[in-house]
């Protein structure tokens, strides 16, 4: 409910994930510069057991990260079979109605492909 009406790039990542840690690192940059965009919003969920809490209140605070969710693991569990993924990042696209756009966004390409999926789902 907290995100309706906008386009959702859904980060599933842990801080004990080297390659989740690096992205969310490489993006930092683009997050300051969408933070107030009305279109979309990024979104970061983590499993309790692979983000234990002090790493994980360090790592948020540095990277400046909003709006997350650290599940507990049957809860995480849950979505990674909704979504049918096991390896983590692994990235997801929601469209503003709650559909799914792209269920293995390859966050690499974030740049070239914004304004496609922006003009697209507008």
């Amino acid at each position: 409910k907290k995100h309706k009406g906008k386009i959702l790039f859904i980060d599933f990542w842990a801080t004990t994930c080297g390659p989740c840690v690096a992205t969310i690192k490489q993006m930092k940059e683009k997050r300051r510069e969408y933070k107030d965009n009305e279109d979309f919003e990024f979104v970061f969920i983590t499993d309790e057991s692979l983000s234990p809490i002090e790493p994980y209140n360090k790592f948020v605070k540095e990277q400046e990260l909003e709006k997350i969710y650290r599940l507990p693991s049957d809860d995480y569990n849950y979505l990674r079979q909704l979504f049918k993924f096991n390896g983590i990042p692994h990235y997801i696209v929601i469209d503003k109605k709650g559909q799914v756009i792209n269920d293995d966004f390859p966050m690499y390409s974030f740049n070239i492909l914004l304004n496609g999926i922006l003009e697209k789902y507008k």
